[in-house]
C-alpha cells in the first residue's frame, strides 16, 4: 500500500480523541470503536512508518471481540463511514489497515485542545499537575496495630523465693512453650495460687514430676494421675465365703 498518508506527532491519540468527541462512535458501535483504537495504536507504535497488518483472528483478539464475523461487521460499518482503510491480503497473507477520516481542520482543533495531554506524554508534568485532581481519593491509611506485650510468666512473683522453686517454675513454663502450649497470665496466677496453697517442697515436686512427664497440669505428688487419691480407686469388696458342706446335706 504505496499511499499510506503521513502522521503528525500523537497522531493516535488525538485521532482517538477525536472519535470520542464528535460522535461517530455512535455510528460505528462498540466493536467499530475497537477496531479503530486497535488499528491506530498499532500504527503508533510501528511510528507510522508503515500501515499496520493483521490476519482476521489476530484482530479480532485484540479487539476483544468474540469472533472474525464481528470483526469483519464492524470492519464494513467504519469502512461505510469513511473511517478505515482496509486492502485485504492475498492467500495466507494479513491484511493491511489504517485509519483515515481525521481532517486537517480537526487536527488542528484537537491539537489546541490536547496541549495538557502532550505536556503528560513529553513528561512535562508541571503544568497538568498544579490542576489536576486525583480523581479516586487515596484512601485512608489503616492504623497500625499495636503488638500486645509479650507474657513471661518467669518475670512474675513467685511465692516462694527459693532458687530451687525459680528453676522448677521455669523448667516447667518452658516445657509448655515446647510443647505449643504456653503459659497464660491467667493460668500462671492459678497455678501459682495452687503451689503455695501445697507448700514449698511439694510444689517443687510437682513442678519437676510435670517437667519430667510433659503434663500439661500440676498434680500433688501424693495424688499423681491414676493413682489413689486424684481419681479413687475403690477395692472391690471381698466375695463372703461359701458355706461348707456337711454329710447331712
Amino acid at each position: 500500500m504505496s499511499d499510506y498518508p503521513e502522521r503528525p506527532p500523537y497522531y493516535a491519540m488525538r485521532y482517538i480523541r477525536w472519535i470520542s468527541e464528535s460522535g461517530i462512535s455512535h455510528e460505528i458501535g462498540v466493536n467499530g470503536f475497537a477496531v479503530l483504537v486497535a488499528v491506530v495504536a498499532m500504527e503508533d507504535e510501528l511510528r507510522y512508518s508503515r500501515p499496520p497488518n493483521f490476519y482476521n483472528d489476530q484482530l479480532a483478539r485484540r479487539c476483544g471481540l468474540a469472533s472474525e464475523h464481528a470483526l469483519i461487521r464492524a470492519r464494513k460499518r467504519c469502512e461505510a463511514e469513511g473511517l478505515l482503510v482496509y486492502e485485504r491480503g492475498a492467500k495466507r497473507n494479513p491484511g493491511v489497515y489504517y485509519v483515515t477520516g481525521f481532517t486537517a481542520p480537526s487536527a488542528v482543533k484537537a491539537k489546541a485542545t490536547d496541549q495538557d495531554s502532550l505536556r503528560l506524554a513529553q513528561g512535562n508534568r508541571r503544568h497538568s499537575a498544579a490542576k489536576a485532581a486525583p480523581s479516586i481519593p487515596s484512601p485512608m491509611p489503616m492504623p497500625k496495630k499495636k503488638p500486645e506485650p509479650t507474657f513471661d510468666p518467669a518475670k512474675m512473683d513467685l511465692p516462694f523465693s527459693s532458687d530451687a522453686f525459680r528453676e522448677a517454675w521455669i523448667d516447667f513454663c518452658d516445657m509448655r512453650r515446647e510443647e505449643k502450649k504456653p503459659m497464660t497470665p491467667t493460668a500462671a496466677k492459678v497455678a501459682l495460687r495452687k503451689l503455695l496453697g501445697w507448700g514449698e517442697a511439694v510444689a517443687i515436686s510437682s513442678l519437676e514430676n510435670s517437667t519430667a512427664n510433659q503434663w500439661k497440669g500440676l498434680f500433688r505428688p501424693d495424688k499423681q494421675r491414676g493413682q489413689a487419691g486424684d481419681h479413687e480407686q475403690r477395692t472391690p469388696p471381698t466375695p463372703p465365703p461359701r458355706h461348707a458342706r456337711t454329710d447331712n446335706e
